[in-house]
């Protein structure tokens, strides 16, 4: 009878001690996600805070007719939600893809590349304006980008595709190719190509 309710004691110890392990395995990996940790920073601290500045592109209509020498006015717009000293405003120009062979507009007196250097006040929206001119078949990159101390550069970027008689902009330029011919161009052989026939032996 001894030998019995010992053997019936053992077993109930063993059966608490598994339970307390599975207990342990279980809950413990899900408590340590509840309960803050200091050596663990929540999520939400990693996430970068807004920029306090807004950078906008705009263009006008290039000057009729839309082809080669035609002037469009380009303009920037930063906006600061808060009051910001010596900040650099850069305007560039670039190819915008390596199967046009140029860029295709350029700065009216400028140059390639434009910088201002600003102090902003919250709430009160800067403007800068500057000719831009379509010199060659190409497509033109227009980039434009505020710094200052510890910024994260916001910026904006317009796409310009030239043709000899017709220029395209592209205010959604990210993941927009333009054709490499303009709208409603159709191919005509050469002269001396129409009356060519295939040689027989």
């Amino acid at each position: 009878m001894i030998y019995e309710n010992r053997k019936l004691a053992i077993s109930g110890i063993a059966g608490v001690l598994v339970a307390c392990l599975i207990i342990t395995v279980v809950v413990t990996p899900w408590s340590a996600l509840l309960v803050p940790s200091a050596s663990r920073a929540p999520l939400v601290d990693k996430i970068p805070p807004p920029s306090p500045v807004t950078v906008r592109l705009s263009i006008s209509d290039f000057a009729e007719p839309k082809r080669l020498g035609s002037e469009a006015n380009l303009t920037v717009t930063i906006t600061s939600t808060t009051n910001l000293s010596n900040v650099i405003i850069s305007l560039s120009i670039s190819k915008a893809d390596a199967l046009w062979s140029s860029k295709g507009i350029e700065f009216d007196t400028f140059g390639e590349d434009i910088f201002w250097i600003v102090n902003l006040t919250a709430g009160l929206p800067i403007t800068f304006s500057v000719k831009v001119k379509a010199m060659e078949v190409g497509y033109g990159k227009l980039d434009a980008t505020a710094r200052w101390d510890g910024s994260d550069l916001p910026w904006d970027v317009l796409g310009i595709a030239v043709y000899e008689n017709e220029i395209l902009v592209f205010e959604d330029y990210l993941g927009v190719l333009p054709p490499l011919f303009p709208p409603g161009f159709q191919w005509e052989p050469p002269e001396n190509w129409k009356n060519w026939t295939m040689p027989y032996p």
